[in-house]
């Protein structure tokens, strides 16, 4: 829009007074219309604040149904494998890792073999499996697991009755026995990867007159999609 100058003649009957109020009203016009406002700076969006995901409600079930719902487990994969059946479940027992009120983790025997599972109010995992489901409840809670911690879970899940040591002790177990006066092994660690994701590396320990009997190092890839991947198999599957 173009600003014009007030008109330089006036009527006789205009007043200075009048001129200089016409004056004024018309600068005030041309100053609003003829201003150029600068662009205001765009505001960065807001990032939300990354919350913790709502935690399950606690799940503690008898030791007698988290030993039937793993028994149940259990059966169903031999089933797929074609396996046989898996015999019948005895001396359930509790583990406690984890760290999470809605998973149960419990060892059950078959025959000479044990299996332990991660009891959950709508699920089972074993083994493995049990330990990488609490990894990844974990992360979802954003408490991820340290390497203390993560070897506590994996030795309990996967290698029960073995005993793992947490870089001060050996873990409690069915053959605890076999690991009187033995004092040191391989400290749980974590190691980054250049491919990405992490390796888990500590010491477990198969007493004398089990298979492959002797010291043993584990190592278990963590990725970074929150899988746990067994690269020295359990010298029971080899």
């Amino acid at each position: 829009m173009r600003c014009y100058p007030p008109p330089r003649n006036m009527t006789p009957g205009c007043s200075a007074r009048s001129v200089l109020c016409f004056a004024a009203i018309f600068a005030a016009v041309c100053a609003g219309a003829c201003k150029t406002s600068a662009p205001s700076e765009p505001q960065p969006a807001a990032r939300p604040t990354a919350q913790p995901a709502q935690r399950a409600s606690a799940y503690r079930p008898s030791l007698e149904e988290s030993a039937r719902r793993i028994a149940d487990e259990y059966a169903r994969q031999r089933a797929e494998e074609d396996a046989g059946a898996p015999g019948a479940a005895s001396d359930p027992r509790r583990i406690d890792v984890g760290g999470l009120a809605a998973v149960d983790v419990v060892a059950v025997r078959f025959g000479s073999k044990w299996i332990v599972g991660a009891v959950e109010r709508d699920r089972v995992s074993i083994g493995l499996a049990g330990a990488e489901r609490i990894h990844q409840l974990r992360e979802d809670e954003q408490r991820p697991l340290n390497a203390i911690e993560m070897a506590r879970i994996i030795g309990a899940l996967h290698y029960y009755p073995y005993p793992v040591w947490d870089g001060a002790f050996w873990s409690e177990t069915a053959s605890t026995t076999g690991i009187i006066g033995r004092t040191t092994g391989a400290t749980p660690i974590l190691t980054p990867r250049p491919q990405g994701g992490r390796d888990l590396t500590f010491s477990f320990f198969i007493p004398e007159g089990s298979s492959g009997a002797g010291d043993h190092l584990a190592h278990i890839r963590v990725t970074d999609s929150r899988l746990l991947i067994d690269m020295a198999p359990h010298p029971e599957q080899r």
